[in-house]
């Protein structure tokens, strides 16, 4: 057993104890507290009664209540001279004493002349939180030490040589003539202590607290100060005085100082504004020299960017530009103005013309191994108190620590708020009024558990916690900084999220997904098209990480350290990015071990988000397998081909059907017009118009009449009900087995002369039965004369020009017409015609002229709406085109009006309208659509490069100045293992060394982002760093608790979240 180092001079207090029974040291506990308080008043008596309660505490176990008890009782009657032999006893204990320095006061104990010259006090972080931390000798000896609260102390005159007061509070103590030689007293607040003719030569007191602190006559040779205070006037009565305005740097403050600051004013400033050079008065290199400016006044005002001087010279806003021979970058100038904003933040002592930390590269040391969260994750004896307000373990953490504070419990929330609470935690939303109705009138047990189950599985769910891991991981809809342009395909990262946390996910694969989903895709070829595509998506987690920048060219090694910083501070809650200049100030991560992740990086292909709006998307990657990526453009491509010409013949129809049926006004002689029916599909009505009766050879149909009462061109229509088979293309005419009267179509000469007629007859189906008669006739002013004998015609195609008809001769004014009529068994609906008359010219009367053609009815279907195919070299001559239409009892063609409603009404014509502009209304939708989609499916994310190398260390983090290659590895803190040599980037040996049993760090900083997702603040205040400059837990043993559960449980993010929310504590009123 280890003696005590702390000596009473009065009594030779021994420190040493002894273990005894528990029967023992009961008995000895209920005799202590019959001893009259009066021994706090003798020194003796004191040394008596500690040494008996020595003899029955433990190491490393708590101090029992009834000791605490009786502790505190005897210092609150305690002289100034008894407290301090207390508070030396208590230094002195290997048990765990964390619940005596919260409850017993040792405010204004005295120990003149006492000689502490070992470890003492390690960091306090809050007024009722303590932590564990260790000293030099405390590490051999395994012991805990816990942090004392001690404002008022009084130690005048003690040697404190050596001693750790790290984060002691030690305000308004007195301190006169006290050695503090090599103390650490970095972190401890002194505001108002007393230090007159204290000896501080060498002490640490970065960071320490010492507004309105007497240093009078002090020695200070050596001493390490606080950057926010400066020592003015002489050394031997120098006053201390406050500078404004400047916060307590943060670890994302200083990483930015680090990564974008620091190398700025190196770089660009301090040649002009530092030790061999201060032009105006001004220097740069050291925060001191920048908050006291130069001649022209300050330079800097902190959190104000707008009244900095410095931000306008380099702005060139005024008669000042700085750097004068060249300007920074809109970058630049960004990084300067939001450092500004946030205070210039500046790591404390930081002389920017001093070489910099060395390159540590060595061994990481015993102490900084020892620190709380590098310590494998311990699952903590749960206390066995109990009570009606225990609903499981949690709640036994939580109410030792408030019976230890002397807090009493709050009650539970009525079942309103619960409600509320846990859909706003879970959903965030507020639950509906039927769910609030539903839950009120539950009075079963286990009611909250159920609507906790319930908001677990709903969608809403992963929508709300998904939104807490984008946060962490610095998603966004656009790529930020100064260009901020949009990243359309961030989505599918951010929806994988959701379905990742709604599906429940385990932990440790929804980060080896994210890191090298697209390695686990390649590996196994089992895999479906789901599973496959969400692999690759996952590795968005890398492209999104990057917030730096819009060239990925040029700032592709700023890409890299995004990444590192954000995967170290949400993975392990590190600031690694502070390891990129030099070795981490404050943890254990040096430069190799920063390089050595970045060779893994670099060996990575990625996308660059936001590279979109410079027209060259950078490194897109498929979500279906490469062998797959062509066929499936192809059949894209097809698809689209498909609805392109569906959307084509529906517009060209329903276009005819909207405009294509309009009344002429009387026609003179000569004159001639195009005349277009709507084509029509479905079901034909009797007659397209009341006409005037003409005896011509009994037909009836469709004609176009001028003055003199005579067609000049027309087409008879079937006088039954017939349905068309299919779409109807242009130069149909309607023959049906049960028409009466045959089809007909005719032609007006407009010359005089000889003409030939040519054509065809085409019935619709090859197998129609019986045939369909023919003959042509010319109508002149006598009537009829037949050109032609009646012909018949097969199934197929039959010419209609017999050879007697090659020269005809007719007047102006004369018509031609052809006229069908089905026989007995003739079975088709539709018969197509083709007919054209062209001019004979017999002599040059014509100037050279071609001969004329007029083509009544045109082949080129896809031509119609261009015009005509075979105009006329003269004049033009129209392409008379004809089509099947529903009948019109309309007034004829003098009226000069619009007839499409009408026909369209009495054919039924609304519906079909209606029903065809939504059909293209919906096709052109379906299109829209798909031209936005990428056929395969691409998305931001990362894939292994061709040849992965090492990284190499950036000296001062400029990638222009390469220093040692570093083998990808491991970090040394968890285990440095370097790389297999089976080849690729190194990425899942990098996930599966975060996610492996052994790392404390995984479980820890996401079970207490949990916990801060339901309190409002983590068992670890900062999320993301659980280093040095962190702030500690404030209760351990429930942290250590928890991540045990959550690696019980498979990392199941559910279960937690069910775990907190069964507990008392989450459900007692606010």
């Amino acid at each position: 057993m280890r003696r005590g180092w702390v000596a009473c001079r009065s009594t030779g207090m021994s420190g040493g104890r002894f273990d005894a029974c528990s029967a023992v040291g009961a008995a000895i506990v209920v005799c202590l507290l019959a001893v009259p308080v009066g021994v706090a008043t003798e020194p003796a008596a004191l040394d008596r009664e500690l040494s008996a309660i020595s003899r029955q505490l433990k190491p490393h176990k708590p101090v029992p209540e009834v000791t605490v008890k009786r502790l505190a009782e005897l210092s609150r009657t305690a002289t100034a001279e008894c407290r301090g032999h207390l508070l030396r006893w208590v230094l002195d204990q290997t048990a765990d004493t964390s619940e005596v320095w919260q409850r017993v006061s040792f405010e204004g104990a005295s120990l003149p002349g006492a000689r502490l010259a070992g470890p003492s006090l390690a960091e306090r972080l809050g007024p009722v939180s303590f932590s564990e931390a260790y000293t030099s000798r405390d590490y051999q000896a395994g012991r805990k030490v816990f942090t004392a609260w001690l404002p008022g102390v009084r130690l005048r005159g003690a040697h404190l040589e050596r001693v750790d007061l790290h984060g002691a509070n030690l305000q308004r103590a007195d301190l006169r003539q006290v050695s503090l030689r090599d103390a650490n007293l970095a972190g401890a607040v002194l505001n108002g202590a007393d230090l007159r003719g204290a000896d501080l030569r060498g002490a640490d007191l970065r960071g320490a607290r010492l507004f309105g602190a007497k240093l009078d006559a002090s020695r200070r040779g050596g001493a390490r100060w606080p950057g926010e205070v400066l020592a003015v006037a002489r050394q031997d009565s120098a006053a201390v005085v406050p500078v404004a305005g400047t916060p307590k740097p943060d670890a994302r403050g200083l990483a930015f100082f680090e990564n974008r600051i620091r190398p700025l004013l190196v770089a660009r400033c301090v040649k002009c504004h530092g030790p061999k050079k201060a032009e105006g008065g001004l220097r740069l290199d050291s925060h001191t020299g920048l908050l006291r400016g130069g001649e022209s006044g300050r330079v800097v005002v902190p959190g104000n960017p707008k009244d900095s001087p410095l931000l306008a010279a380099v702005r060139r806003d005024g008669e000042l530009k700085m750097p004068p021979e060249r300007s920074l970058s809109r970058l630049e100038i960004a990084d300067l103005s939001r450092w500004i904003r946030q205070g210039a933040v500046w790591p404390e002592g930081m002389l920017l013309a001093e070489p910099g930390p060395a390159l540590r590269g060595g061994p990481i040391t015993e102490r900084e191994r020892k620190f709380w969260s590098f310590q494998p994750v311990d699952d903590p004896e749960v206390p066995k108190s109990g009570g009606p307000d225990v609903r499981n373990d949690i709640d036994r953490f939580v109410r030792r620590r408030l019976k230890l504070a002397g807090l009493q419990a709050v009650p539970e929330a009525d079942r309103r708020t619960l409600l509320r609470r846990a859909t706003f935690d879970l959903t965030g939303l507020p639950p509906t009024p039927a769910e609030t109705r539903a839950f009120l009138e539950d009075d079963k047990p286990g009611s909250f558990r159920r609507v906790v189950d319930r908001l677990l599985e709903s969608p809403g769910y992963g929508v709300r916690w998904g939104r807490h891991w984008l946060d962490v991981v610095r998603y966004a809809d656009t790529a930020g900084e100064t260009a901020d342009f949009p990243t359309p395909l961030s989505y599918k990262y951010r929806n994988w999220v959701i379905e990742s946390l709604n599906r429940d996910l385990p932990y440790d694969q929804f980060l080896v997904h994210q890191l090298a989903g697209d390695i686990l895709a390649e590996m196994d070829k089992s895999l479906g098209d789901d599973d496959y595509r969400r692999l690759r998506v996952a590795t968005g987690f890398i492209a999104i990480s990057r917030r730096f920048g819009f060239d990925s060219e040029k700032y592709h090694d700023l890409t890299i350290q995004d990444t590192i910083d954000t995967l170290g501070q949400v993975v392990l809650g590190l600031s690694l990015g502070c390891a990129r200049c030099h070795d981490h100030k404050y943890d254990p991560i040096n430069a190799q071990d920063y390089y050595s992740w970045y060779g893994i990086f670099e060996s990575t292909r990625y996308s660059f988000p936001g590279s979109e709006q410079k027209k060259k998307p950078y490194d897109l990657f498929p979500v279906v397998r490469a062998e797959r990526v062509e066929p499936t453009r192809a059949a894209h491509r097809l698809k689209m081909q498909g609805l392109d010409k569906e959307i084509r013949t529906l517009a060209l129809r329903l276009t005819l059907m909207k405009g294509g049926l309009r009344e002429r006004l009387p026609l003179r002689d000569g004159e001639k017009y195009k005349v277009r029916v709507s084509p029509w599909r479905g079901f034909l009505a009797e007659r397209l118009l009341n006409q005037k009766e003409r005896d011509r050879d009994k037909h009836r149909g469709f004609h176009v009449w001028h003055r003199n009462n005579l067609p000049v061109v027309g087409v008879n229509v079937s006088q039954v009900l017939l349905k068309v088979p299919g779409d109807v293309p242009p130069g149909s005419l309607v023959v049906h087995p049960a028409a009466k009267d045959g089809v007909g179509i005719a032609w007006r000469s407009p010359i005089t002369g000889r003409v030939r007629v040519a054509g065809r007859i085409v019935d619709q189906h090859r197998q129609c039965g019986d045939s369909v008669r023919w003959h042509i006739d010319r109508l002149d002013s006598s009537g009829f004369t037949p050109l032609s004998a009646a012909g018949n015609t097969r199934a197929g195609t039959s010419p209609i020009a017999a050879k007697a008809l090659e020269s005809v001769e007719i007047k102006q004014g004369d018509y031609l017409q052809l006229v069908l009529a089905p026989q007995a068994s003739y079975g088709c609906d539709l018969t197509r015609v083709e007919l054209s008359i062209q001019e004979i010219v017999e002599k040059q009367d014509r100037d050279g002229l071609p001969p004329r053609k007029w083509q009544l009815v045109p082949d080129v279907v896809d031509r119609f709406l261009l015009g005509n195919p075979h105009p006329g070299r003269e004049d033009r001559g129209e392409v008379w085109t004809f089509f099947q239409s529903p009948v019109d009892r309309g007034a004829g063609w003098a009226s000069g009006k619009d007839l499409t409603p009408l026909v369209l009404e009495l054919g039924g014509g609304k519906q079909e309208l209606a029903r065809l502009s939504e059909r293209l209304a919906s096709l052109r939708r379906q299109r829209d659509a798909l031209v936005l989609i990428e056929p395969v499916g691409m998305h931001y994310g990362a894939i292994d490069k061709e040849k992965p190398a090492d990284g190499r260390i950036r000296l001062r983090g400029d990638k222009a100045k390469l220093g040692a290659v570093v083998a990808r590895r491991n970090l040394e803190i968890l285990g440095g293992e370097p790389l297999a040599e089976a080849g690729g980037s190194g990425r899942l040996e990098l996930a599966r060394w975060l996610t492996r049993e052994d790392n404390p760090l995984m479980p820890r900083v996401m079970a207490n982002r949990i916990w801060a997702g339901h309190f409002g603040r983590g068992l670890v205040a900062t999320e993301n760093d659980f280093g040095v400059r962190g702030e500690r837990p404030s209760h351990p043993q429930l942290l250590d608790w928890l991540a045990s559960r959550f690696r019980e449980t498979g990392f199941s993010i559910k279960t937690l979240h069910r775990l907190i929310m069964d507990s008392a504590a989450y459900r007692r009123s606010s």
